[in-house]
């Protein structure tokens, strides 16, 4: 077996429950291609669940999630993204989609519902969310346009 560095792809998963009940639960769906993506699940329980998908280089993910069911979604495409995605409490919900090149995103969710979709298209957009209470919706879509009002 020879090592092939240009397909390098890492990931940290931890599902752990703790001292909760039996059927506790924590499932996490995970798929990387490209180069040195790296990708950081911790799962506490109580439900939770993952679905990761990086394509391209040097993309990163974070995901934390803490308890009462909970569930995110993370797409990335292309190079050098940046995503970070913390929940806890009851419900929670996360999409996060980022399609080009050094793309960062920050999810923060506590509380009761809470639900977040953020798309991020093109290069060097930036968000941060915190979600915190009461039944909460966040739609966030940023596309980088080409520079100049009027192009022609």
């Amino acid at each position: 077996m020879t090592f092939r560095p240009h397909v390098a792809v890492l990931a940290l998963l931890v599902a752990s429950a703790g001292p909760a009940a039996a059927n506790d639960q924590s499932s996490i769906v995970r798929t990387q291609t490209g180069i040195v993506n790296i990708a950081e699940v911790d799962q506490r329980a109580s439900h939770n669940s993952v679905r990761l998908n990086q394509f391209g280089a040097r993309n990163i993910a974070v995901i934390g999630q803490h308890g009462r069911t909970n569930q995110s979604d993370l797409f990335q495409i292309g190079k050098a993204n940046t995503a970070a995605v913390t929940q806890s409490g009851g419900v929670s919900a996360s999409r996060v989609r980022q399609i080009g090149t050094a793309n960062e995103a920050a999810v923060m969710q506590t509380g009761r519902v809470s639900r977040s979709i953020v798309r991020q298209n093109g290069a060097t957009n930036y968000v941060t969310t915190y979600t915190n209470g009461g039944i909460n919706t966040l739609i966030i879509e940023q596309t980088q346009r080409p520079r100049g009002m009027f192009r022609r």
